[in-house]
């Protein structure tokens, strides 16, 4: 099956956003990060844009965040199940944000959510095809929870903020650390600050997939290593991890292994990972181009590559000899024996 040309490799990540301010600021968080073009596109969903008449199938507004060519955000609001019908996916991930924050209640609109949108994802996305029937359609639903909240806070009902529902639990680790190895700032939450957002943000970017350059999230990565039954994991994300050269080497060590591949090898610089300096090839100067790449090639190392023949030289002096000669030869040959 294609890969849709929007989502690319990583598939779709629906993100399910806490309720009033918590889902404010995280969003907020999420368009100024696409803004500067460290996201790909993404949908959000939220419990005040579901429809309040109750009806089923629900009909749940999503709004899909993508940055423009004019680097500015792009927003549109789309129903949720008829943007999934519309594109042949592979990967999708719905993916609850639940923050435990002091002085905010259990969100029990979004948990309410939560069991309704899960059921009915179920039954809109294709089931993954088994050995016996080789024709059915082929795609992936996982379901995660992140739990985010500041360092040494313990929430009440802890129970309540999982759900046997989703495939994996992650824990988002209270510190704040630019590498592994730097010191902690410790997480903490003020409400005038978008600070506890972009530490939430930071976890769901790499859990949803949702870094320009890296096709794989968290749970996929987890899940690779060691899955065994029901278990929660915690989730540790650097800085520094993202925001180095290091992002931008695997994007175009990514980019160079899709181009070599005869079926994927275009690549739409609107979409991948935008490098300052590099834009697309018109069609007319693609000859140009590459007779250029040529010529430097061929003139590394003062022409190295390049075919040399031989210098042509005169041929040597023939040495003649005569039948007195050889005689000659002959005896003083006899007389060193």
């Amino acid at each position: 099956m294609a890969k849709d040309p929007l989502w690319g490799e990583s598939g779709l990540s629906i993100t399910l956003l806490p309720s009033g301010q918590q889902g404010d600021a995280l969003f907020e968080v999420a368009t100024a990060w696409t803004k500067l073009r460290l996201l790909a596109p993404s949908i959000w969903v939220r419990a005040e844009w579901l429809d309040s008449t109750g009806s089923n199938p629900p009909r749940q507004t999503a709004v899909v965040l993508g940055a423009s060519r004019a680097e500015e955000p792009h927003m549109v609001e789309v129903d949720l199940f008829e943007q999934l019908a519309r594109q042949n996916l592979g990967q999708i991930r719905f993916l609850v944000v639940r923050t435990a924050v002091p002085n905010l209640e259990f969100d029990q609109k979004q948990d309410d959510l939560v069991e309704l949108l899960s059921r009915y994802l179920d039954q809109s996305v294709p089931k993954v095809r088994s050995s016996s029937d080789a024709d059915a359609p082929l795609a992936s639903l996982s379901k995660i929870n992140l739990l985010t909240g500041p360092t040494e806070f313990i929430p009440e009902n802890q129970e309540r903020l999982v759900n046997p529902l989703f495939n994996a639990h992650f824990v988002a680790s209270t510190e704040d650390r630019s590498s592994p190895l730097a010191g902690d700032a410790f997480v903490r939450f003020d409400s005038g600050s978008r600070r506890f957002a972009g530490f939430t943000m930071l976890h769901l970017a790499t859990l949803a997939a949702l870094w320009q350059g890296l096709p794989r999230g968290g749970y996929e990565l987890a899940k690779k290593a060691n899955w065994e039954g029901d278990k929660v994991y915690v989730s540790r994300v650097f800085v520094s991890a993202i925001l180095t050269d290091g992002l931008i080497q695997r994007a175009c060590a990514r980019v160079l292994q899709r181009a070599g591949n005869a079926r994927e090898g275009f690549t739409d610089l609107s979409l991948d990972f935008a490098v300052d300096g590099t834009y697309p090839i018109p069609d007319a100067q693609v000859d140009d181009f590459i007779n250029t790449m040529v010529s430097l090639t061929f003139g590394f190392r003062d022409g190295i590559l390049q075919y040399k023949p031989a210098v042509d030289r005169d041929a040597p002096a023939k040495f003649r000899f005569g039948v007195l000669g050889q005689l000659g030869d002959f005896f003083v040959f006899s007389g060193n024996k």
